[in-house]
């Protein structure tokens, strides 16, 4: 009975933030419905205009982008390691692969690395990135389509929402079975049909039923606006104090803008005299010729004041600080790998660590997508060479690697390193592949050097043990330097 009584007045055991209207708070505009009309296809292009603004004219986007790109992908793009039971089928792969990268491109010759970059560039300020599994001939080819180039026909807008979802065909299940792509190389529009095995769309969905991607720099676009603007306004501030450095201050007010435009214009006035009363003039035709030079002398009455710029303020400057922050936090960024200062050891390797598993998380996409292009050109290959025909059951298996890391500590990263090595907790393979490199090339690689050692060692009458003590120690030697040095520059910093 006493809590319908509390319930009829009002008071009741409630999230506060369930209320709709709360009169000591703004409301928050929006509606729960499915992501495809949040983000209809007029919305998404104007959040990825936005963001090839930025791309184009913002130091801090591109700061961003490029440190996504290099923990994502990394310069070479991530190492396909073929990983069937056929260790000897496994060479050929990949000795047909390394062939392989540089031809990978249909349109340009960047080869695959280029693609994975550009993917991952795309990813960042268009939220999404499509390759085309192309090629002829049994040579397999990508071709990489940019997301504005996806896209609902207009004599297909009839099926918008229906069968089609912003240039996605989907059936009666909400799969994708096709993209509608504008081939078209100039303003026109060539719309072609192209099944959804042969597209890889690159992009995160943020919920069921997401069907495109969103730039990245989505939640933080209006902070990156607001940057942008204080910085215009805070820059024309300072020229115009820095412009207007001197004022001169007289009995009468400030000087007349109007005899001083034609005074200009009347260059070789008189100073002023007895006969010349209009002194006026002559006292502007003085200092617009005396400040100039080095030395000036003030008419008697007259107070020369020079203006020290001080904008932006100490406290624009931390507001800058501030949103340079947000806009990180809203990406998923450390501010540290963009904007690096020196702080405490510990926190450093904490914010590295977080940072390591942020970037492995939006690998994820990529190694999918690169997995895609194995089978395609693996599956399409072995059908044509040769070398790699006689596939073993399991030739699907592959092993995709993250490029390397980020690493505050190279030198205790590298103890480490060999401490996992020799406990097992990691494998040869598994480095290699994040610097970028095929291990069975570099095992190679490291028997001839070992082979080499020992003939040189046979041919001077040396015990190949010294030779190999030798580059050990150099190699130390530079890393101790190496070290020396970076502290040196953090004391630095720090004083």
């Amino acid at each position: 009975m006493l809590k319908r009584f509390l319930n009829w007045l009002g008071i009741q055991n409630r999230y506060e933030a369930g209320r709709r209207w709360q009169k000591d708070r703004t409301y928050l505009h929006g509606w729960v419905q499915d992501p495809r009309f949040d983000a209809d296809q007029a919305t998404r292009l104007e959040l990825v205009r936005k963001s090839r603004w930025f791309e184009k004219n913002d130091a801090l986007a591109q700061g961003l982008a490029e440190v996504f790109t290099e923990f994502t992908v990394g310069a070479y793009g991530p190492i396909i390691t073929p990983a069937s039971s056929d260790d000897e089928w496994n060479q050929r792969v990949s000795e047909y692969l390394s062939e392989w990268y540089s031809l990978a491109d249909m349109v340009t010759r960047q080869g695959y690395a280029g693609i994975m970059t550009t993917a991952a560039w795309r990813r960042f300020f268009d939220g999404e990135f499509f390759i085309l599994k192309t090629g002829s001939s049994g040579k397999p080819r990508l071709q990489g389509i940019a997301s504005h180039r996806v896209a609902t026909p207009a004599d297909k807008i009839d099926q918008e929402g229906r069968t089609i979802i912003d240039g996605v065909v989907i059936d009666s299940r909400g799969r994708p079975t096709g993209y509608w792509i504008n081939t078209s190389t100039d303003d026109r529009e060539n719309f072609e049909l192209r099944p959804a095995d042969q597209v890889i769309h690159i992009f995160e969905p943020e919920s069921p039923g997401q069907y495109r991607g969103l730039p990245m720099l989505t939640p933080v676009m209006n902070d990156l606006h607001d940057l942008a603007d204080l910085f215009m306004l805070e820059m024309a501030a300072a020229k115009v104090q820095s412009k207007d450095a001197i004022v001169i201050k007289n009995q009468s007010g400030a000087l007349n803008r109007d005899k001083l435009h034609r005074q200009r214009l009347l260059p070789n006035l008189a100073p002023a005299t007895a006969e010349n009363p209009d002194e006026s003039k002559a006292r502007q035709l003085y200092y617009q010729k005396a400040f100039p030079g080095r030395t000036i002398a003030a008419y008697v009455g007259d107070e020369v004041q020079m203006l020290a710029s001080n904008r932006p303020s100490v406290t624009t400057q931390w507001f800058f600080d501030y949103l340079a922050q947000r806009v990180c936090m809203g990406v998923g960024i450390s501010k540290m790998l963009v904007l690096p200062w020196s702080i405490q050891g510990t926190i450093g390797r904490g914010e590295y660590e977080r940072s390591r598993n942020y970037f492995l998380s939006r690998f994820v996409p990529f190694a999918s997508a690169v997995q895609q292009i194995y089978w395609y050109v693996i599956g399409t290959a072995r059908f044509s060479d040769p070398r790699i025909a006689d596939a073993p059951m399991d030739w699907t298996r592959v092993t995709i690697r993250p490029p390397r890391t980020v690493n505050v500590d190279a030198g205790r990263n590298s103890a480490a390193t060999i401490a996992d090595l020799e406990s097992g907790l990691t494998t040869i393979e598994e480095q290699y592949s994040m610097r970028g490199l095929d291990w069975r090339e570099q095992l190679r690689q490291r028997a001839k050097e070992e082979k080499f050692i020992d003939q040189l060692a046979k041919e001077e009458g040396l015990d190949p043990s010294r030779i190999r003590r030798a580059i050990a120690d150099s190699l130390k030697a530079g890393m101790q330097t190496e070290r020396e040095s970076r502290e040196r520059e953090e004391l630095e910093a720090v004083q």
